[in-house]
Order: C-alpha cells, then sequence, then structure tokens
C-alpha cells in the first residue's frame, strides 16, 4: 500500500474520530512556525472507523469446474479448486455445501454416482461472504488390465469360461457393467516346440479389448500356450459290462453316443478330433448277438502320435442288456349276440398289441 499524506493548518483542527483515519504503524509531523501545517505521513495498512472487516475478505468463485475421479473412484472438492485467486484479508473458515437440481445435498468427497448429474458448489466464508460453482464429474481413467501368459492342457476348451479372464478392473464402473471383447490368432506349432521348460502343440495370441461405462478402454495381448500330451497320458474309456459301470439298457441307451460311452481322456478331459494334443483317435465296432436280443459291442480304439507315429490301442466292452418286459396292450371289451334259433354265434376277437 502506497504511503497517505494529510496536510492541514491547524493540528488541533484534526479530528481523529471525524476523518476516520488511524494509524497503523507509525507517522510523523512537522510543524511550522508561520502557518502551523501540519504534514502527517501514514504508512502501513490505514482502515475507516467503525467499517466491517468482513468487507475486505471478497472471494470470487470460478463459474464452473470440471472434476476427474482418481483411480478409486473418488475426488475431493476444496475451496482451492473452487476460488479463482487465493483471497487476502480474509481469516476463518469455508463451509462447502454441494447440490444438484432436485435439492439432493452430497459430501464434500464425489464418486461415480455424480457422473452426468448437475452439480452446485456454495461456497461461504465466515463472515457470510459466498459465491457459487458448477461442477462437472467425470472419469477419464481406462479401465486396468493384466493378461499374463497362460499354459492349458491341449484337449480343453480355451474359452475364457473355462479358462478364465486376465485381471480387470476399473475405478467406477463394477466388473459385470463392463465391456469385454477379445479376439484370437491361433499357430499350430511344429512337433517339439517349446515354451519355457514346457512343450507345446500350439499358441494363442488373445487381445483383449475392455471399455467402461464413460468411454475409455484399454488393450492388452495375452499369450496362451497348449501344452502337449503323450501317449502315457491317454486314460481309456471304461467297460459297461456291469464291472467298470453298469450294462446299457435295449431301448433306453444308445451304445453308439460316445458322450454316453465315453472318449479317451487326458487329464479328465475328452481327447477328440478337435484337440490340438498331435493324437490322433479312432475306433471299431464289433458286434456279438446275445440271447434273448441282447448285445455285446467290442470297440477297439486307436491313438496315434504323429510326431513319433506310435500307437496305443484298448478294448472296450459295451454289453446291451434287454431287461424290459414286453408291454401289452389289450383291446376294448366286446359282446356278441348269439343266433336266433341256437346258444350259438360266431365272433371275431380284436388282436393285442405289444411293443418291446
Amino acid at each position: 500500500m502506497l504511503p497517505i499524506t494529510r496536510t492541514m493548518k491547524n493540528l488541533n483542527d484534526f479530528d481523529w474520530k471525524k476523518t476516520g483515519w488511524l494509524p497503523e504503524y507509525v507517522f510523523m509531523y512537522l510543524t511550522a512556525k508561520v502557518n502551523r501545517i501540519v504534514t502527517i505521513l501514514l504508512v502501513g495498512c490505514m482502515v475507516f472507523a467503525g467499517q466491517n472487516l468482513a468487507a475486505q475478505c471478497s472471494i470470487v468463485c470460478k463459474g464452473s469446474v470440471t472434476v476427474a475421479l482418481d483411480i478409486n473412484g473418488m475426488a475431493m472438492i476444496t475451496p482451492t479448486m473452487l476460488l479463482q485467486n487465493t483471497p487476502t484479508g480474509c481469516s476463518g473458515n469455508f463451509t462447502l455445501t454441494i447440490t444438484d437440481n432436485a435439492g439432493n445435498q452430497y459430501g464434500d468427497i464425489l464418486d461415480g454416482s455424480a457422473i452426468g448429474i448437475e452439480l452446485m458448489a456454495t461456497l461461504t466464508h465466515s463472515n457470510g461472504n459466498s459465491c457459487t460453482t458448477d461442477i462437472t464429474v467425470i472419469d477419464n481413467m481406462n479401465p486396468i488390465l493384466n493378461c499374463p501368459q497362460l499354459y492349458i492342457y491341449c484337449n480343453i476348451s480355451s474359452s475364457p469360461s473355462v479358462i478364465g479372464f486376465p485381471g480387470i478392473s476399473d475405478n467406477v464402473t463394477p466388473f459385470n457393467d463392463l465391456s469385454i471383447a477379445y479376439s484370437d490368432i491361433f499357430t499350430d506349432l511344429d512337433c517339439g516346440t517349446m515354451a519355457g521348460d514346457s512343450t507345446v502343440t500350439a499358441q494363442i495370441d488373445r487381445t483383449w479389448t475392455v471399455e467402461d461405462e464413460s468411454g475409455n478402454s484399454a488393450t492388452c495381448t495375452q499369450t496362451i500356450w497348449l501344452l502337449r500330451a503323450t501317449l502315457n497320458q491317454v486314460v481309456f474309456p471304461p467297460n459297461f459290462n456291469g464291472f467298470d459301470a453298469p450294462p446299457l439298457e435295449c431301448g433306453v441307451d444308445n451304445p453308439y453316443d460316445l458322450n454316453l460311452t465315453g472318449y479317451p481322456t487326458i487329464n479328465n478331459y475328452p481327447l477328440t478330433g478337435a484337440s490340438d494334443c498331435e493324437l490322433v483317435t479312432a475306433f471299431t465296432d464289433q458286434e456279438y448277438p446275445i440271447c434273448g436280443g441282447q448285445k455285446k459291442i467290442v470297440r477297439t480304439w486307436f491313438v496315434n502320435d504323429i510326431c513319433t507315429n506310435q500307437t496305443r490301442t484298448a478294448s472296450q466292452i459295451i454289453r446291451v442288456n434287454d431287461t424290459q418286459a414286453p408291454t401289452i396292450t389289450c383291446p376294448q371289451n366286446v359282446s356278441f349276440n348269439t343266433y336266433a334259433n341256437s346258444c350259438v354265434a360266431q365272433v371275431y376277437l380284436p388282436a393285442a398289441t405289444a411293443t418291446d
């Protein structure tokens, strides 16, 4: 503040209360012999007597602010964020009130539920002065993806519902509300290919894309290795002979349904033609009739290793029993009249029907 100078002819005429000038720090005066001119130099902050100190603490808020949520999906609103500049001459505290158009109040910590809602913050100083700011809450953080490489059995589905999803998280959007998509590039590998310390048969490069409800997205590529299996790991399906498994029932069970009678397996997963284990399966059936319409099927399985050209074989016995009696349907009751002159009649009885 610049020095303020007052000049008057008579010191006695100077009324401090009437003029309203009070020295804050230092003043000095000079008295001339002739005209008694008094020069008063006031250095420091001058205030009018009786004026309220609160008038000096004026606050001006920004018209609007955009607030981005942090990694935890939160944002704390502070007076500094709302004020255009730091006010001078202010002491005391500010009170912050945040409301929406419906009058609902919010705390000074906002989260994802405030996205898309028109909010107004009212900042009030302890002296009563206040100002307002419109607040827009946004989420501009991308989802977080962690795509570690995986090693899976060569004969299981590579669907995420089977082998799992990568690590996916977002600061605001719940997992079930994220838009998750992926695309695969499959590469068949030569026999003996190694990935780390493991022999593998194929490689899947899976590119994941995740987008949250605010349109933020992230991508990553996950490498999935298919582990090679050996003939020694193959387990052949059981016999349906009454010892390993119960016999099948004629007319109820289909002995040619492999989903019923079983495939060779590795690690309890079927080894089918769709597998990528470098092992090929095939079988042949021979039927042997048994009395009463029952039969026995001898199924010979072959599993060939296309890398070593070695083959394992095994026989599976499937017995089909007939333990259910035929079902007979009788005709409806009938009545006949005799001849007029005798007690005899010629009748035609309907035949019964039977199924087996």
